[in-house]
């Protein structure tokens, strides 16, 4: 993507994060299909973001948890947060008060998972999960 720290090319006008998002969507051809969308770090703004369904869900790893649990979308959701992670680590509310701030001002909830292996346990998943690594996991 343009703003990415990786990228070796000169951004142009026009080329947005939806604009790449849509034409890999067309390239993939009309017949209809389910979507599911995922990013890291800031690309999880891309992943809560993007308009349109994406029936198999929208991920976000490494993210900043505040905002993305703020996320009104209706699409599965599933969050991974680390508190020792950069966007987590320098923000100005930990990711569990971020849990406790998203519950107060009624964002939509979640099922909050202790352990990676309780996150894919079972057959059937809460539409919005958030895993969270707090510091000494």
């Amino acid at each position: 993507l343009p703003e990415s720290l990786a990228a070796s090319y000169e951004a142009r006008e026009g080329v947005t994060r939806e604009a790449i998002v849509a034409a890999t969507q067309a390239a993939l051809g009309d017949e209809p299909r389910r979507w599911g969308i995922w990013g890291h770090s800031a690309g999880s703004g891309t992943a809560l973001s993007q308009p349109g369904e994406f029936a198999l869900g929208r991920a976000c790893l490494a993210c900043p948890l505040g905002r993305a649990l703020e996320a009104r979308v209706s699409d599965p959701l599933f969050l991974c947060a680390s508190e020792g992670d950069g966007c987590n680590r320098f923000s100005e509310t930990s990711p569990a008060d971020s849990l406790t701030l998203a519950a107060v001002n009624k964002a939509p909830p979640f099922s909050t998972f202790e352990s990676a292996d309780l996150a894919y346990a079972g057959p059937s998943l809460p539409r919005r999960g958030v895993l969270l690594f707090r510091e000494g996991d």
